[in-house]
């Protein structure tokens, strides 16, 4: 495999600064909105070091940590766990073989069945019961053979969830990648994980209280014909439909600055907007009035750029996987979220920044 310098892109308002010994207030409460909660100062410095130490932005969901709960004796206790996609590991690899000199490498994967025969494709409609990857770095190998049921995410009933149902080679795939990746760099990926090698994290409470967004926003009092959920999602790109009270968001979508000198950035890509639309639907998340408050409280004067559907949408996502694929639960943990917001209380469609 041949290696490349890496670009580096310019520093933003966000950026980490070289000797920055803590995060700064925007970038907490950008921790914040992102999903890092009741996280210590020395579980936010240890985060800061890993991202120091592996050149990863957690501002662009490279690397983030996540609460986990796990049980000590008879008591649950809050662990924070950092975690890479297994493009950030992939990244890693690349500058340090690039600093090193090293020449890394990959035989090909092999998959395997319920009896231990090899495959160089996997084509059953069932998963496969393990997964080899090998990763060579200067020649020398560093093998991950997993067995797929050790990894797979299920629900209570213990059928596979999320992506482990639709591409469980690929899932298993990748965990091989990541375990093999720290076994070739263990000064640079120890202690860090991809995701997918994580059981999901356990709910705070056992059976949470629903929340809607009427509960929170104070929009119970809806007009005669609210805005469908459905609707909502589609209005984050509509030039025909604007929330009471909110921004005129026909003049939103064409402007691409908030005043001289304020780049808001280039617009979100349509196939983006649109897969941010379709999981605002599937959330039910209220009227547009309450979509408008959610968006604008994420993003301040939300304009729909790239950054801020990333955002938005990795939020939402982050609230499902939580809620372990229950569309009710993760419209809770949303709303939930919002209610708990710095300066709850303001009315849909304030400045919830």
């Amino acid at each position: 495999m041949t290696t490349q310098a890496i670009a580096v892109p310019p520093p933003g308002t966000l950026a980490l600064k070289p000797g920055q010994a803590m995060w700064d207030d925007k970038q907490r409460a950008a921790l914040a909105v992102l999903g890092i909660k009741g996280a210590t100062n020395a579980d936010l410095a240890v985060f800061l070091h890993v991202c120091q130490k592996t050149g990863l932005d957690p501002f662009s969901r490279q690397i983030y940590m996540i609460c986990r709960r796990e049980k000590q004796g008879d008591q649950w206790v809050d662990k924070q766990t950092i975690q890479v996609g297994i493009d950030g590991f992939r990244v890693i690899r690349d500058r340090v073989a690039v600093r090193t000199g090293a020449v890394v490498e990959y035989e090909d994967t092999v998959w395997y069945d319920a009896d231990g025969g090899e495959h160089a494709v996997w084509l059953s409609d069932t998963p496969p019961a393990a997964c080899r990857v090998v990763v060579r770095k200067n020649g020398a190998r560093f093998p991950a053979v997993l067995r797929t049921s050790s990894y797979a995410a299920t629900n209570k009933d213990g059928a596979l969830i999320a992506q482990w149902r639709t591409q469980s080679d690929h899932m298993i795939e990748k965990c091989c990648e990541a375990f093999a990746l720290r076994r070739a760099f263990p000064h640079d990926l120890g202690g860090i994980y991809v995701e997918d090698e994580l059981p999901p994290p356990e709910p705070y409470q056992a059976a949470p209280q629903r929340v809607t967004a009427a509960e929170i926003t104070g929009n119970g009092a809806a007009p005669a014909d609210p805005t469908p959920a459905s609707a909502a999602g589609s209005a984050i790109a509509s030039e025909a439909t604007t929330a009471p009270g909110a921004p005129d968001r026909t003049a939103r979508q064409t402007r691409t600055d908030d005043g001289p000198g304020k780049p808001k950035g280039q617009p979100a890509p349509p196939a983006s907007v649109k897969k941010l639309e379709d999981l605002i639907a599937s959330l039910e998340l209220g009227t547009d009035a309450d979509v408008t408050a959610l968006l604008n409280w994420l993003c301040p004067g939300y304009t729909a750029t790239r950054s801020e559907v990333g955002i938005v949408t990795s939020f939402l996502n982050d609230a499902l996987r939580q809620a372990e694929g229950d569309l009710a639960e993760a419209c809770s943990e949303v709303w939930r979220t919002y209610k708990a917001r710095p300066g709850a209380g303001e009315p849909a469609g304030g400045d919830h920044g």
